[in-house]
């Protein structure tokens, strides 16, 4: 398999405090890859890193063998890249629908006047967001709600799987999952877990954060782990989880900022 994301030694400071220090590593074309660590370790800051919501003080992001990190976040979502977040960003007066047609937004083509004059080209291209957005709902799991809830008086575990249908809506080739069995039962993380291994059969690649290990050993191919900031290891999930670092880590670590 070829490396679909490339990061080169990564750095990102906030004044005198550094949240990353020179990582580096890829995502093979394909994989599940997870990012464990404890809290406040980095995990979340690389992934806005990746996503341009954060410019790196060092260092280089690659998509494709293309650097990205000096594009906008709107610039990297049109290459491919799409992602959740570790707290839900639901437009929740919107309906669940209308959620998956704003992911597809990067991907229409109608401007403001084909869709003010509402021409054949604009209705045709709305239909096609409509079919897919059912396609996506399915996908999710979410194919016998009511589309036209708002998304805010839905369940929570159908929030973080609408969420995960909006960025599939962008039609990514990585999808950057924050945490998304976060808050579940363990039902719910068995679903979200056969979810994953689902949209990696679609041809999507996976970079995967969470704190759910039982998720993480089945679930992906790959580990990376975080501690302070800094990679400390990565391999096959069986070698990440008897590594004494690894396990020095997450018995040492304090209670830090879970956004970290």
């Amino acid at each position: 398999m070829s490396d679909l994301l490339e990061l080169h030694r990564i750095v990102k400071t906030f004044g005198g405090l550094s949240a990353l220090g020179d990582v580096s590593f890829s995502v093979r074309e394909g994989e599940i890859l997870g990012i464990i660590g404890p809290n406040g370790a980095g995990k979340t800051t690389l992934f806005h890193v990746i996503t341009a919501m954060l410019p790196p003080t060092q260092g280089e992001v690659l998509l494709g063998g293309e650097r990205i990190d000096r594009l906008s976040p709107h610039a990297i979502a049109r290459r491919g890249v799409s992602r959740t977040f570790q707290n839900l960003r639901l437009f929740s007066t919107m309906t669940a629908a209308e959620n998956v047609m704003v992911g597809r937004h990067c991907r229409s083509r109608a401007g403001v006047w084909r869709s003010v004059l509402r021409t054949r080209g604009q209705r045709e291209e709305e239909r096609g967001i409509l079919g897919k957005t059912r396609e996506l709902l399915g996908l999710v799991g979410m194919g016998g709600i009511d589309a036209e809830q708002p998304a805010g008086s839905l369940p929570y575990g159908h929030q973080r799987r609408l969420e995960i249908a909006r960025a599939m809506a962008s039609g990514p080739r990585i999808l950057l999952l924050d945490e998304p069995a976060a808050g579940m039962n363990e039902s719910e993380t068995q679903e979200m877990s056969l979810l994953i291994r689902r949209i990696r059969s679609l041809g999507v690649t996976i970079l995967l954060i969470e704190h759910d290990m039982s998720l993480v050993m089945k679930t992906c191919d790959r580990l990376v782990v975080f501690n302070f900031g800094r990679k400390i290891t990565e391999g096959p999930p069986e070698k990440v989880r008897d590594d004494p670092r690894v396990i020095e880590a997450y018995l040492g670590a304090s209670e830090g900022d879970g956004n970290a």
